[in-house]
């Protein structure tokens, strides 16, 4: 039945390619310099992310880049693996895809697809390490055998994954998965709007359709179907060393191309890099008050190594405010990535503050039933409410006794 469909599809592209020439469509570039595999990796870094040990497994007319300008694919530029070719021309849809490239396989996008032969898979692999505590990239995945395969189930749905690997995950821990959901895999049996065929609009019944673009009357872009802009992210450990597998592939046969786009510069170091100060976030180069020989705490997230401006080598670091009058101390924390380099460097600085404020509040000191008055403590660092309240202003609408805490630092 596949085969059938597939011989039919060639005899329309013929007649209806030269119908769409004026439109504008993806853009593939599947040879030259920009596509060898360290070339990719470059494209899609991001800040703070560095790459080492690029791999590439698979047929080179499997991989390369593209550029997308007035298309409906979400993205202007990045990186795109298949399990066909990529080349142009890069749409319209009417344009059927189908290559039989290396059989080749592979057993993480085999737990994907329990059962079912695995081929022409392109792998792009290479290790990592982030500044933060997460990491993410976008990515579209689309397909040929949208709508005709949709119905489940069927053995010929293709498969793509991105495996992380490393500190403190699991094994074949993929993060191409359904926003929203645990660990439900993104592939065509996950997000679509229902099968359909000949070149049609698929009307149901939905399966994540919210993350679905029908292109089967598309104009720009080749596949009959692909997914929204979707995030793949994970959280990291700051300066470890992770793996990362990015894999797509044909399953049970070597027909109906798939592809996966990742968008260029997303692949980046997102969330807290984590310098705190008892506790709480401080930003780099941070000026902060504390009282005259109080104690303080700095720390910076969990890593695998430490080296404070204070010779210590721990997460964490005590520290004692000087005496009124002292000049501000700094202190900076080096996390490092064994045995070379520094991942990244923090830095606050901490003065000392003023002496211990007089505490006052001023406001209405009577209320009307059914009415609210402001109260309003003096200027501080920080305010401590009998309400809970840590704002320098609260709204009170019952009669009582307020009290207010007002310090002019950390500790004062």
């Amino acid at each position: 039945m596949k085969t059938i469909t597939k011989q039919y599809i060639l005899i329309i592209l013929f007649v209806l390619g030269s119908a769409y020439g004026s439109y504008a469509q993806l853009n593939l570039v599947g040879t030259g310099p920009t596509t060898l595999p360290a070339a990719l990796v470059a494209k899609i870094l991001g800040p703070g992310v560095t790459a080492t040990n690029i791999t590439y497994t698979g047929s080179a007319q499997s991989r390369g880049t593209f550029t997308a300008t007035a298309t409906n694919i979400g993205m202007t530029s990045g990186v795109m693996l298949s399990s066909g070719i990529v080349s142009n021309p890069g749409g319209p849809s009417s344009l059927f895809k189908t290559a039989s490239m290396n059989n080749n396989s592979d057993p993480q996008l085999q737990t994907l697809s329990p059962g079912l032969s695995i081929h022409d898979a392109a792998i792009l692999e290479f290790d990592f390490t982030v500044i933060s505590d997460s990491v993410k990239f976008n990515y579209v995945f689309g397909s040929e055998e949208y709508n005709d395969y949709v119905a489940q189930p069927t053995v010929f749905n293709d498969v793509f994954g991105f495996f992380i690997s490393g500190p403190g995950m699991p094994a074949n821990n993929n993060i191409a998965i359904v926003p929203g959901t645990v660990n439900t895999a993104v592939k065509i049996g996950t997000v679509n709007n229902g099968p359909s065929g000949g070149g049609t609009l698929a009307s149901g019944p939905c399966s994540n359709c919210a993350y679905y673009v029908d292109n089967a009357l598309g104009n720009t872009v080749y596949l009959d179907g692909f997914t929204t802009v979707l995030a793949a992210k994970s959280q990291v450990s700051p300066c470890e060393v992770y793996h990362i597998k990015l894999a797509i592939a044909d399953v049970s046969d070597q027909a109906f191309d798939s592809g996966v786009f990742i968008e260029e510069g997303s692949f980046s170091s997102v969330g807290q890099i984590g310098f705190y100060l008892n506790g709480n976030v401080v930003s780099n180069n941070d000026t902060i008050l504390a009282c005259p020989g109080s104690t303080v705490t700095l720390s910076v997230n969990p890593a695998a190594n430490y080296n404070w401006s204070t010779s210590a080598t721990t997460q964490s670091i005590t520290v004692t405010v000087p005496p009124t009058g002292s000049a501000a101390v700094q202190y900076s924390a080096f996390v490092t990535n064994p045995p070379f380099y520094t991942c990244f460097a923090w830095t606050t600085t901490i003065w000392v503050s003023p002496a211990p404020p007089t505490a006052n509040i001023t406001g209405n000191g009577a209320i009307c039933t059914g009415s609210s008055t402001t109260l309003t403590a003096n200027t501080g660092f920080s305010y401590a409410w009998s309400t809970g309240a840590t704002t320098q202003t609260i709204n009170v609408s019952a009669a009582g006794n307020y009290t207010v805490t007002v310090s002019s630092g950390p500790g004062c």
